[in-house]
């Protein structure tokens, strides 16, 4: 069995979106190791555009979950 199919990457964020964004950069660089590993995002209900950046890479991987605390 694949690595990817035994590991789940949760990040967990709140008004991050900067450190985000270079982190996804990474993650879904065309040599990352993890890119098509399963990922999802715990955002702790960011106000600084947070939602709006991770639901863009959502729409791009279908790897990428997101989900949004209160």
């Amino acid at each position: 069995m694949p690595v990817r199919d035994k590991l789940d990457i949760v990040l967990i964020t709140y008004n991050r979106k900067e450190f985000l964004e270079k982190t996804f950069s990474q993650i879904f660089a065309e040599n990352s190791p993890i890119k098509d590993f399963d990922i999802t995002i715990l955002n702790n209900n960011s106000t600084d555009g947070t939602d709006e950046l991770v639901n863009e890479y959502c729409s791009k991987y279908s790897n990428l979950k997101h989900v949004k605390n209160k």
